[in-house]
């Protein structure tokens, strides 16, 4: 079988988003890479190789409490290493991401502090002794915008105003509870908006999204 040879791509910029469970840092890029990613302490940091890539610009990182610097370098001729200065011990995952809407090729690392695993004993209550409880997820977020509007309002931001209004209007009626799986402008694998929701012992689960639709018939 031929070996497949990517074309040299270009590091376009950095966006770092946060959440109160992790730090994402996408990578722009032009075009798709090969990469490794590994871990160094004392300090600690993150190190990506990108092979056949290059980088024309400073990458600018704005104050952040997990990255206090991004370093580059060479690590040979053909491969660009970059360095993630962190602030303390972090779980490091990463992932490609395929062009999408305004977006192009992306490298995200993904940075989860690390968690002491506790041993508890829950106390097992009687449904009828609490409100129920539940969970509303608003869709997209971050990364992922979901549908734009013809006038380019995002899906993720218009799903979370409803989501707000909707916790709202649920906190208001006796018995019931609701949980806001998403605060803000970040994003959440399913998997873990699920988690969520069971931490929380969430009894439902209402996922808000909001597609666009350009037909103006109906």
């Amino acid at each position: 079988m031929p070996q497949i040879i990517l074309a040299t791509a270009e590091i376009k910029g950095l966006r770092v988003w946060s959440s109160p469970d992790d730090t994402k840092a996408v990578i722009d890029l032009s075009a798709q890479v090969d990469y490794k990613l590994f871990q160094l302490d004392n300090p600690s940091r993150v190190v990506v190789d990108i092979a056949n890539a290059k980088l024309n610009k400073k990458l600018i990182l704005k104050d952040n409490p997990v990255i206090n610097k991004i370093r580059n370098g060479k690590k040979d001729k053909d491969t660009l290493r970059l360095v993630f200065d962190l602030s303390s011990t972090q779980k490091a995952k990463s992932f490609l991401l395929k062009p999408a809407q305004q977006y192009g090729h992306r490298l995200v690392i993904q940075l989860e502090k690390h968690k002491l695993k506790k041993t508890t004993v829950k106390q097992v209550l009687n449904k009828k002794d609490r409100d129920i409880i539940i969970a509303v997820d608003a869709g997209h977020g971050g990364e992922d915008p979901g549908s734009s509007g013809p006038a380019g309002t995002r899906e993720k931001t218009v799903t979370l105003q409803i989501a707000k209004k909707l916790a709202t209007a649920i906190n208001k009626e006796k018995g019931m509870k609701a949980v806001l799986i998403r605060t803000g402008d970040y994003y959440i694998a399913l998997t873990k908006r699920f988690e969520k929701a069971r931490e929380k012992q969430a009894d439902l689960f209402i996922s808000i999204h909001a597609d666009a639709f350009h037909d103006p018939k109906v």
